[in-house]
């Protein structure tokens, strides 16, 4: 099944967990770690208590838009830079990429806070994502990315605290929008990095 998705949410879908997913997410080692590290500052019946709102602010932190990932990574990639740098005319050029993962790292911290604001405990998650993108042609014209057909891909995340997996997940492919148009063009790093 092939589904659009234009953010990281969809993923891990915290807002959709059944009360089994919810029960094999909180019986597992990095949460039973997190509890221990929270425990110092709040009760364990307050930890309890805070399991649906954790879920709703590890949703919010996944409002990652692909899009954003994706072109960020590609203005940053040396061959790319190079090839808008020695552009030459004013006629739109395309490049089709071959099959390629562009990884993401992300480590949000989130807050217990009691009434009145102050903060008792806090966590910081990991967050690893692998984006597989197949079929995507850049189109650049005077030297900026002015358009991206991105093609489909899979996503595939872990989130973790203290090393320890507190959830993974891999997405049926995901048909990314048809296109993404950026105006006047987006500049490519001139320190870009070849990988």
């Amino acid at each position: 099944m092939t589904t659009i998705a234009t953010n990281l949410q969809e993923l891990f879908a915290f807002q959709e967990m059944t009360p089994e997913e919810v029960d094999a997410l909180t019986s597992g080692e990095a949460f039973a770690k997190m509890k221990e590290d929270l425990g110092k500052g709040a009760k364990s019946f307050v930890l309890q208590k805070m399991i649906p709102e954790l879920l709703t602010r590890l949703d919010e932190m996944l409002d990652l838009d692909v899009g954003v990932i994706l072109t960020s990574a590609w203005t940053r990639y040396g061959e790319l830079a190079s090839f808008a740098a020695n552009q030459e005319g004013d006629e739109p050029e395309t490049v089709a990429l071959a099959t390629h993962t562009i990884t993401s790292h992300h480590e949000p911290r989130l807050d217990l806070e009691i009434q009145g604001g102050k903060t008792v405990a806090s966590i910081t998650l990991t967050i690893e994502l692998a984006l597989t993108i197949e079929g995507a042609v850049l189109t650049f014209e005077k030297g900026k990315l002015t358009e991206a057909a991105p093609g489909s891909c899979k996503v595939g995340g872990t989130i973790s605290y203290q090393g320890q997996p507190l959830l993974v997940k891999a997405s049926e492919p995901l048909q990314l929008p048809e296109k993404w148009t950026f105006g006047e063009g987006l500049t490519l790093s001139e320190t870009a990095e070849s990988t």
